[in-house]
This record gives C-alpha cells, structure tokens and sequence, in this order.
C-alpha cells in the first residue's frame, strides 16, 4: 500500500511540488502553513492562503488541507467532509 497524504518540510513544499505529488500518486497534501510567510528566511510565503481545504493540480485532482496550531481545530468536521467526498469521487 502507497501512502496517499504528504506533509513537507517547512520549506519543503515549492513551485516543482504539486507536479511531483501527482506523479506520485497522492491524494491529499498537508504542507500549506496559512497565513504564515517565511521568505524572511528563505522559506516560502504561504500569506495568501487561508484555513480553508481546496483542490488543486494540472492533471488530476488533490487535496490541500492546510494546517496550523489553531486552524484544524476549527475547520476539523469541514475538511473531514470534504475528505471523505473527494475519496468517493474517484
């Protein structure tokens, strides 16, 4: 069995990274830190980036729950709904 969700580093998810999580076979991507910005430090801007899940990719579909200290907390029954969809549209 593959595994079907990726988490990257900190600065790990970038411009290549949708590309390749669809090559690979992934379904769900958790890397998006909302509202945060580390280009400071040489790290991706994520600023734009809201709390709420969305799909994205080229050639197929995945989904993108971004994740925080706070914001799964919130949003934890929207994006488990949204989950269990996207799995049955297949």
């Amino acid at each position: 069995m593959s595994p079907t969700v990726y988490k990257a580093g900190r600065y790990g998810f970038g411009e290549t990274s949708a590309a390749a999580l669809e090559d690979l076979g992934f379904d769900v991507d958790i890397s998006i830190n909302p509202r945060m910005n580390f280009a400071g430090q040489g790290g991706p801007d994520f600023s734009f980036f809201d709390t709420r899940p969305f799909l994205f990719g080229r050639t197929r579909r995945l989904l993108e729950c971004t994740l925080s200290d706070f914001s799964w907390k919130l949003k934890l029954p929207r994006a488990w709904m949204t989950l269990t969809s996207f799995r049955f549209m297949k």
